[in-house]
């Protein structure tokens, strides 16, 4: 099972502990800042995201009264970098869309559930820089299951650039199809920038909760296993050069 949801929710990962302590766990992070601008487009795709024009106010959906969303207008997709600002300066210490890059406190929560063993961390920024079946592969090892020729998958380039897998049958033609020529799709994806003024605030929040994260997975808790690997001559620093620290 995939979701984003499990790791900032201390009571679901108390819940799966108690359900299934041995299960193997693997998070893949991403830099917090970009993780948050994705997210608020993520959520205007699916029509989540409002403008109160009176109060040049904007709002998500899932995180606001239902009588105060019936007040906004629902904002088209791809949002626009001003929209993301207006959210992050009202909601920056409230907003899940931005409180759950935060990511060492939630890894703490989650070693309180289970034993670092059972904990695989991945950052994205250097497992997708170059060929992501290196992490794949040593996904596999760390979970004991028989090794895999991922490249031998039949793969094809969707109309957003990503590879995606091919699916077998007739089905899977029809995915492809949809997949490689879905230009409502590539727009809705094409989003503009943030302004360098957010992401300099997002990065400035994120630095402090960045440290710990590197500290903690270098000196707390080494039976972590993360991907890129360990390297006994790494550079007192674990995260992509991407993430502000």
């Amino acid at each position: 099972e995939k979701t984003p949801d499990y790791l900032p929710n201390a009571t679901s990962l108390a819940m799966i502990s108690s359900l299934m302590p041995s299960i193997k766990l693997i998070f893949l992070l991403r830099n917090p800042t970009s993780r948050a601008y994705s997210a608020f487009q993520h959520h205007c795709r699916r029509s989540r995201i409002g403008l109160v024009s009176k109060k040049n106010k904007v709002i998500f959906q899932l995180e606001t009264s239902f009588n105060e969303w019936q007040k906004a207008e629902p904002l088209p997709a791809p949002c626009l970098p001003k929209h993301f600002n207006l959210l992050v300066r009202d909601t920056y210490a409230t907003s899940r869309l931005i409180l759950w890059g935060y990511y060492a406190q939630d890894i703490k929560n989650v070693r309180r559930n289970f034993p670092d063993s059972q904990i695989y961390i991945a950052f994205s920024e250097s497992a997708f820089a170059g060929n992501p079946n290196y992490m794949l592969a040593d996904i596999i090892r760390w979970l004991g299951l028989p090794s895999f020729n991922f490249d031998a998958l039949p793969t094809y380039t969707d109309a957003l650039g990503r590879n995606q897998l091919r699916k077998p049958g007739i089905m899977g033609l029809f995915s492809l199809l949809y997949l490689k020529f879905n230009l409502p799709m590539v727009y809705s994806h094409s989003t503009t920038p943030m302004k360098a003024s957010t992401r300099s605030f997002l990065d400035s929040l994120y630095r402090r909760a960045n440290r710990h994260l590197d500290s903690l997975l270098l000196y707390e808790a080494p039976s972590i296993t993360v991907f890129p690997p360990r390297s006994p001559h790494f550079n007192n620093t674990l995260l992509p050069v991407s993430w502000s620290r």
